[in-house]
């Protein structure tokens, strides 16, 4: 399986020159060119990484303090706004996701160019990994300026993520004004790839900086290929452009994900059989002792009515006059404190030994500690236990007891 097709787009998008590398970055097919329709679709890639036309293409630096990657896409737009031609909502930046440190490397193209060209290369069945400004394709070094002149157009790599296109006329002083801008950051040489019939004649130095010019009479791809590879770039395919699979990837992750879903329902179902048959137990259990508690708070009552409501009241002080004994004393003074404390809410309730368990929701910790402090104030012993946090609630079991004479 061939390792990775890489894929240059002519201009207008209608054709394009393709070549595809081994594992050993050795090509394997191709350089071929034609019509999009004649890409070889067919076959399984690590990655497919298209070129496209930098005229299209702006290379940027930004200087929005450190911070998050996310925050840091929200900024750039808006940090790079006055230096732009064309609202920021019509344009689409990608960003340079190796730091977050200023400066930082943004890549800018119109958003409905990139989604042109994404809709095109979908219709003759190529999903791309990577799209990145043929600019960027051209080799890199330090303290050396990579040009590729081609027809009457040149692409121009003068850093590790900047370069800039313009036509053969143009380059000469584009160049020495490049440099003047650089001042103490100047190259310590010009590299001329010359392709084709392309002899263009340049002087020795430009700026006291020696040119290099070079011939090759093989396809422009054949260069960019080898080092497309090892060079820094700029995905253009980020955010809502994020890479899509491939078919072949796509159906190995739904055959795997079926797989998944048949082992997920079958526990499903025999955790759900499991749980029916413990909740009717737990249900029987506590309704056993919802009747015990609640015929020791209403010892006259015949049988139990509403005891949620009444128990409630009961904690509250409210709607019971008559009973007696500790567990009423309990309640009376726990309800006295509950009652003033509006965030604190009652799930559970159980007396035995004398003494009250009480499970109760609230806000934060510190109000279970102001809950603990108030009925420690009261003629009462008070233990918790269990206390922890639950999504926005927090919550906690209470041990209380009438303190001894």
């Amino acid at each position: 399986m061939p390792a990775q097709m890489i894929i240059r787009l002519s201009p207008d998008l209608g054709s394009a020159d393709w070549l595809t590398l081994d594992e050993h970055q050795q090509i394997d097919i191709g350089p071929e060119a034609g019509a999009l329709e004649d890409i070889p679709n067919d076959l399984e890639y690590a990655t497919v990484t298209v070129l496209i036309p930098s005229i299209h293409v702006l290379l940027m630096q930004a200087n929005v303090p450190n911070t998050s990657q996310s925050r840091l896409r929200q900024a750039i737009p808006f940090s790079l706004e006055d230096d732009l031609s064309d609202k920021i909502e019509n344009l689409h930046f990608a960003i340079n996701d190796e730091t977050t440190q200023p400066p930082q490397s943004v890549a800018i193209v119109n958003r409905d160019y990139l989604q042109r060209i994404v809709d095109t290369l979908k219709e003759v069945g190529i999903r791309a990994h990577e799209i990145i400004p043929d600019v960027l394709a051209l080799p890199f070094h330090e303290g050396i300026w990579h040009v590729l002149v081609e027809g009457q157009s040149a692409i121009v790599r003068t850093g590790r993520l900047s370069g800039f296109v313009c036509d053969v006329d143009s380059l000469v002083m584009l160049l020495e004004l490049q440099v003047q801008e650089l001042n103490h950051t100047k190259p310590e040489k010009l590299h001329v790839l010359c392709m084709g019939e392309n002899h263009l004649q340049l002087p020795q130095e430009i700026s006291g900086i020696p040119v290099d010019v070079e011939t090759s009479e093989q396809p422009a791809i054949v260069y960019l290929a080898k080092s497309t590879i090892h060079v820094p770039s700029i995905n253009l395919l980020q955010d809502q452009f994020k890479s899509q699979r491939t078919h072949s990837e796509a159906k190995n992750v739904w055959r795997i994900a079926g797989m998944l879903i048949i082992t997920v329902l079958a526990v499903f179902m025999l955790r759900k059989i499991t749980t029916v048959t413990y909740l009717n137990y737990q249900s029987k259990r506590l309704n056993t002792q919802i009747e015990k508690i609640y015929f020791q708070v209403f010892p006259k009552a015949k049988q139990v009515t509403s005891p949620g409501k009444r128990l409630q009241q009961a904690v509250n002080g409210l709607g019971v006059t008559q009973a007696s004994g500790r567990l009423f004393s309990i309640l009376s003074n726990a309800g006295t404190v509950v009652r003033k404390m509006k965030s604190i809410k009652l799930t559970a309730l159980t007396y035995r030994d004398d003494q009250l368990r009480v499970t109760v929701t609230a806000n934060a910790f510190s109000e279970l500690d102001a809950l603990t402090k108030a009925l420690k104030e009261t003629n009462l012993t008070v233990k918790q236990e269990n206390a922890a946090s639950r999504g926005d609630e927090v919550t906690a079991e209470y041990i209380i007891g009438e303190k001894s004479l």
